[in-house]
């Protein structure tokens, strides 16, 4: 896909630029439920309904992202205010499933496609499409295991993030829908939220 790059990571509920700079955090609502949400989706990842703030870095939010219990059926994305920015509802699919983005009016804006697993890239990812089925972004899990590790599921030799990329054409608000799904997304395939009890009642930003 000519022009498309990496606009933001996504690593322990921070998003990051791609040079590294801090572009903000994401928080799951309510008390205790970054340990309930631990909870839940180790038995069933789609199964546990998932509301999460992302903040910027002074603290103030700027989405709040809505994943409705009962697979991940239907996201949306609101503004602070709690206006509607847009929705992703799947359309297709039980195992790599079709998402349709639509606008607040209910216009069609875009696809996310889940991908086959390859050779090339092992883990989740999936596509971005356009409304005339061109692709214009992905969603990607990275994985980096310290050298001479053996994974064996211990966190300390392995490191997890999503990568989000989109080309320079991805209008508003696609662009925005498609941060709310990587957080979605994030959470649901690796657990990617703060540990329990950090940041989860206040809604606040600290230190990662």
């Amino acid at each position: 896909m000519p022009g498309v790059h990496c606009i933001l990571s996504l690593a322990d509920g921070a998003f990051a630029y791609p040079d590294g700079t801090t572009a903000g955090r994401a928080i799951p609502q309510a008390p205790g439920a970054i340990g309930a949400l631990r909870r839940a989706l180790a038995r069933r990842p789609n199964d546990a309904r998932l509301d999460v703030v992302v903040y910027d870095t002074s603290g103030r939010p700027m989405i709040t992202v809505v994943k409705h219990a009962s697979t991940r059926t239907r996201v949306e994305v609101q503004a602070p205010g709690g206006g509607p920015v847009g929705t992703f509802e799947k359309t297709k699919g039980m195992v790599r499933k079709t998402y349709q983005a639509k606008d607040a009016r209910g216009h069609v804006i875009g696809e996310v496609r889940d991908q086959k697993p390859t050779q090339a890239e092992p883990h989740y990812w999936a596509l971005l499409h356009a409304p005339d089925g061109t692709p214009i972004g992905r969603i990607t899990q990275r994985m980096q295991t310290r050298p001479g590790a053996v994974l064996a599921g211990l966190a300390r030799n392995h490191r997890i993030w999503w990568e989000l990329d989109l080309g320079p054409e991805v209008a508003e608000p696609f662009r925005t829908l498609a941060v709310g799904f990587t957080t979605v997304i994030g959470a649901v395939t690796g657990l990617d939220v703060r540990p329990p009890g950090v940041g989860d009642a206040a809604g606040q930003i600290l230190p990662g």
